[in-house]
């Protein structure tokens, strides 16, 4: 048995318990004096546990993938769809893009490193000085058509292309810890591309289901960049014992088989709820997912990992180390898990979903069903609170 990650992942459990019921009683506690004027995100809390409270029970799970999909939705459209509405993309845009990377580039090429990025900034800006006088010509329309592109291809998609790979490339060569430090400080740029990907996408498959679910998967990209490099520091942490393949090959593999779990994973919760037989299509999709996760899981570390058997392979799957019986949450058990995240996200909102209706009722058997909701955020310290007791609860059971 792999004692050592066992150990960890208790501490970890530990530590979130902990924090989910230090959160709890500091919603609890603030709820309970005087709450003055209702704010947006108190009435917005309100209104959800108004509507909790009037669901059956068999309908929760109906509600949870409701408010997931449009979460899903509003996320995809505020921070990948047209920049002039969100004021954090274009800040993030102006300041990497043109401030940053330019100055860096500059300071770069003073030192004595390559000069490359500074001349491609500098043919960008003389495309756009060039663009600028062909805007003021009526016959030149088809060349500044070609202008643009290249405009869009060079400054939104290049560039910060370039310099994350740049970045990236340093990040898999230092220790762990300052490797996901950094991810954190280049997962913008990683934004940058992607969201400029989804508005291409959007421009040139209007009409096609690839805007719909590859927004999605782009949407992904940052998050699971994240979440490699904290895959990773985990695992190192886990069993420092055992081989980490902190490598590009494992990085885009991870990267592409999480989003494309994220894209399944919500196409079929979209689905579902607009399925007539739902708690029957929810079953089926939920096996749809998990048996799309293992395929992906397996091509991890096909195309990710060391020269392994199919049938080591299967053994890791399942936590068994490669080479015999016994348990090993090594590093590649973890990083081919990974196309897991986004079931195991669904599976504790439903988790969570439950534990708020539990709340709900009990708050209405307190206090009359015929009572308004008027201490939001106390629920939500209750549900936190609770989860944070099933978790200490799990912990001393094992």
């Amino acid at each position: 048995m792999d004692t050592v990650a066992l150990e960890f992942i208790d501490g970890v459990v530990t530590v979130v318990a902990i924090i989910l019921g230090i959160c709890g009683l500091f919603l609890i506690f603030l709820d309970l004096g005087d709450t003055g004027p209702p704010g947006k995100s108190r009435r917005a809390f309100t209104a959800f546990w108004s509507t909790m409270e009037q669901q059956s029970w068999k309908d929760v799970s109906r509600l949870v993938v409701g408010h997931l999909t449009g979460s899903i939705s509003l996320f995809v459209d505020y921070w990948f769809g047209q920049s002039e509405r969100n004021i954090a993309t274009s800040g993030i845009f102006l300041f990497v893009v043109l401030i940053a990377i330019p100055l860096a580039a500059v300071a770069n090429m003073a030192l004595g490193g390559s000069s490359f990025l500074f001349w491609v900034l500098a043919v960008s800006f003389g495309v756009l000085v060039f663009q600028t006088v062909l805007g003021e010509i009526r016959r030149s329309s088809p060349v500044n058509a070609l202008v643009s592109v290249f405009l869009f291809g060079s400054v939104f998609l290049f560039v910060p292309g370039y310099v994350f790979v740049s970045f990236t490339d340093r990040l898999l060569n230092l220790a762990v810890g300052h490797a996901f430090l950094g991810s954190v400080l280049t997962v913008p740029l990683l934004y940058l591309v992607c969201h400029s990907v989804a508005l291409l996408s959007k421009v040139v498959l209007p009409a096609h289901g690839f805007y719909r679910h590859g927004s999605v998967f782009l949407a992904s990209l940052p998050v699971v960049y994240i979440l490699v490099f904290l895959t990773f520091l985990v695992s190192q942490f886990a069993r420092a014992d055992l081989a980490l393949p902190k490598h590009w090959p494992m990085l885009l593999i991870c990267l592409a088989a999480t989003g494309i779990s994220s894209a399944i994973v919500a196409a079929l919760l979209r689905t579902a709820g607009n399925s007539k037989f739902y708690q029957r299509g929810l079953g089926w999709r939920c096996a749809v997912a998990l048996i799309a996760a293992a395929i992906l899981a397996v091509l991890v570390l096909i195309l990710g990992g060391p020269e392994l058997s199919m049938f080591a392979r299967l053994k890791i799957l399942v936590g068994v180390a490669p080479g015999g019986t016994a348990m090993q949450l090594g590093p590649l058990f973890w990083l081919m898990h990974l196309p897991f995240a986004p079931i195991l996200a669904i599976m504790i909102s439903f988790g969570v979903g439950y534990i708020a209706k539990f709340v709900v009722s009990l708050a209405g058997l307190l206090s009359g069903p015929a009572q308004p909701i008027q201490r939001p955020f106390f629920l939500n310290g209750l549900v936190m609170l609770m989860a944070s007791i099933m978790l200490g609860a799990a912990k001393w059971a094992t």
